[in-house]
C-alpha cells in the first residue's frame, strides 16, 4: 500500500498539475475558461510504468470536476477526485485521494493548491499548507498534449518530480480505459 501510495503522490504532482516558475502575479488574473482546453479525457504514463488516465468536465458553476485513475495492467492502483474552481484570492485546485476501496488519504480536508503563475501555456500551482505535492506545472504543448511536472517533498526533504506527457483520447464510454481497447 505505501508503494501505491508513493505512486500515487507522484501522479498527483504530475497532475497538479499539473505549471512553471512561481512568483509572477499573472495566476491570480486566470479564469476557469483559461483552463477550458482541459476539458475532456485524457491518458498518459509514468516513467514508473503505471497508466494514468483523467476526464475533466467543462466550467460550470464557478468550477471543473476531474476524475483521475492509476492502473498498473489491470490493478487499481489510486483514484483521484479534484476540482478547480475560482475563488476571491484567485483560482485553486483541490484534490483527495482514495483507494480502489473509496477509503481517503486524507483524513482532514483536502490537499489545496493555488494558481500562483500562468503565462497561457505554462500554470504553476504551489500547496502552501503541505509538500505532497509542493508545485504542479501544467504547460500545454498543443491543441491535443499537455506536460504535467509535480514537485514532491518527503519527510526528509529530498525532493522528487512526476512527470506525464498526457494526449487526449476518445471518451472514456469508448475504451475500457487507456491502454485498452474497446469493449
Amino acid at each position: 500500500m505505501k508503494a501505491a501510495r508513493t505512486t500515487f503522490s507522484l501522479a498527483l504532482v504530475l497532475l497538479a498539475a499539473t505549471f512553471g516558475p512561481a512568483g509572477a502575479n499573472e495566476g491570480s488574473h486566470a479564469t476557469l475558461e483559461d483552463f477550458s482546453w482541459l476539458a475532456g479525457h485524457w491518458c498518459g504514463r509514468l516513467k514508473s510504468g503505471p497508466v494514468a488516465e483523467i476526464s475533466y468536465s467543462q466550467p460550470a458553476g464557478g468550477l471543473m470536476m476531474a476524475m483521475f485513475r492509476l492502473m498498473d495492467g489491470e490493478k487499481l492502483l489510486v483514484l483521484e477526485y479534484m476540482t478547480l474552481r475560482e475563488t476571491p484570492e484567485g483560482l485553486e485546485m483541490r484534490v483527495r485521494h482514495f483507494d480502489p476501496k473509496l477509503t481517503p488519504w486524507e483524513k482532514d480536508e483536502a490537499i489545496i493548491l493555488r494558481l500562483v503563475d500562468h503565462d497561457g501555456l505554462r500554470s504553476v500551482f504551489e500547496n502552501p499548507a503541505h509538500t505532497r505535492p509542493k508545485r504542479s506545472t501544467i504547460t500545454l504543448t498543443s491543441e491535443n498534449t499537455h506536460a504535467v511536472r509535480s514537485e514532491i517533498i518527503n519527510d526528509k526533504g529530498e525532493t522528487s518530480f512526476i512527470e506525464v506527457d498526457w494526449q487526449r483520447t476518445e471518451a472514456p464510454a469508448q475504451q475500457t480505459h487507456c491502454g485498452g481497447g474497446r469493449p
